[in-house]
């Protein structure tokens, strides 16, 4: 376990390195002699001494990699997690290449799912939506970057969808709020917002799943990702609502942590 962390923290000492010199990794490798600024040298130290305190490398660096893509994170967005890839891989199991479809990214943060899903399926037509106006600017910032189409809306859930979709998604806040102080250090910088479920953790995704109710099509799909422990719960709103074929999925540490419904 030592081993790990000493070695975790030296790669993000390299790339803390390339972040302030501008250089890849592979520059670096290939001249560990290069010289930096008495600016950068000052910048590094500051950034070492912030993910000491342990500040998550991807608000240093800026930037996450997300499903092969790399997207601007700030610390209005939560950090992309490998898991939600997944969600992005039974959409597009569920959709084919060439089909046309409409879908909604609700509470989408940095934007990754939409944009993902996008690019993934380009004929399908993507909105995304957040109740925090700093985490949209980043989002359509990634969209721009990456040449995606989605419209950005501000709100609060599926409150301003009009038109019938064939598909909602969402990794809302699911966390239990009287467990939010005990989290680990590094989940302390990510917006509470982002993380805060209500009193059982549930609120945002009991709520979302009203909605998604009256707002998809007949037979429409409805995806979730939710906390390990939860499965149990979500699949009974998700009955008691009265959406049918609910298939719950592993993530990769075998926890039950998506769900996918049919309208």
């Amino acid at each position: 376990m030592k081993r790990k962390k000493v070695e975790a923290f030296s790669r993000a000492s390299e790339l803390l390195l390339c972040k302030v010199s501008q250089l890849s990794l592979v520059q670096l490798w290939a001249d560990p002699q290069t010289k930096l600024s008495a600016k950068a040298i000052e910048e590094y130290r500051g950034l070492v001494e912030r993910r000491c305190l342990g500040e998550p490398l991807a608000y240093l660096l800026g930037e996450k990699e997300f499903y092969g893509r790399s997207f601007f994170v700030t610390r209005d967005t939560l950090i992309p997690r490998p898991e939600t890839e997944h969600l992005v891989d039974w959409i597009k199991e569920s959709f084919g290449e060439d089909e046309a479809f409409s879908f909604y990214d609700v509470g989408c943060g940095s934007g990754v799912i939409a944009i993902s899903v996008a690019l993934e399926r380009p004929k399908s037509k993507a909105f995304a939506v957040d109740l925090s106006e700093a985490a949209l600017k980043v989002a359509k910032k990634n969209a721009d970057f990456h040449g995606a189409s989605v419209h950005w809306i501000h709100g609060d859930l599926l409150s301003k969808c009009n038109a019938p979709l064939d598909c909602v998604v969402a990794n809302l806040p699911y966390i239990p709020s009287s467990q939010i102080s005990g989290l680990q250090s590094e989940l302390g910088f990510e917006p509470r917002a982002a993380l805060d479920g209500g009193d059982d953790g549930l609120v945002y995704i009991e709520k979302l799943t009203g909605q998604a109710w009256s707002t998809l099509k007949p037979e429409g799909l409805y995806f979730l990702e939710f906390g390990s422990d939860q499965a149990d719960r979500v699949r009974v709103i998700l009955e008691q609502q009265g959406f049918k074929d609910i298939t719950i999925k592993k993530d990769l540490a075998g926890c039950m942590r998506l769900s996918r419904a049919i309208r």
